[in-house]
């Protein structure tokens, strides 16, 4: 009964979603274009998989840290740091608390590094430019290509961001180009 439900709710947006980007004659469709749907999809698709990636790396590297001692240098350095700079301030803390939000925020800001960096890899590599059917800076591919890992990195919500604000701008300009008719 349930499986029932699922398919004719996964039909059901399917269906919707291929009657909204089936395309004309001349690959547009309103303010898409067959290009932007395609990097959009693309961008979607690996962010995603980059994002499950990342997961599990952060989950790789707080084992081999708590086994290894992968990472302790650098936690080590940076709590001193930090406590350092709260003692001189003459803010009380917990140090156990410092310790585990440092390697915890530590790890974090790692694997978004990382993603930002195999992101515009990634970018580069399949020449993802998402500025490039947008019309912005259209000569200029090397920002396009960074930008669009710079978002494969950040993950879906801003790929999907990125999108709203565009579309928004395209439909003002042809609002503005329909009233200077």
């Amino acid at each position: 009964m349930f499986s029932k439900r699922l398919v004719y709710v996964l039909t059901m947006l399917f269906g919707m979603a291929s009657v909204s980007f089936a395309q004309t004659g001349d690959g547009q469709t309103g303010i898409y274009t067959l290009e932007l749907i395609r990097i959009y999809f693309l961008l979607l698709l690996f962010a995603t998989i980059l994002n499950r990636l990342l997961e599990y790396l952060k989950i790789l590297a707080a084992f081999l840290n708590d086994k290894f001692g992968l990472l302790t240098g650098l936690f080590n350095r940076i709590i001193r740091a930090v406590s350092q700079k709260l003692d001189g301030l003459g803010i009380a803390y917990d140090e156990n608390r410092l310790s585990a939000n440092v390697r915890k925020y530590t790890i974090s800001a790692l694997m978004q590094f990382l993603g930002f960096g195999m992101g515009v890899l990634l970018a580069f590599a399949l020449q993802l430019n998402v500025l490039a059917p947008l019309h912005i800076l259209p000569q200029n591919t090397t920002w396009g290509l960074i930008i669009s890992g710079l978002l494969i990195g950040a993950g879906v919500e801003p790929v999907h961001s990125f999108f709203r604000i565009a579309q928004e701008k395209r439909k003002l300009k042809k609002m503005f180009t329909d009233l200077q008719k």
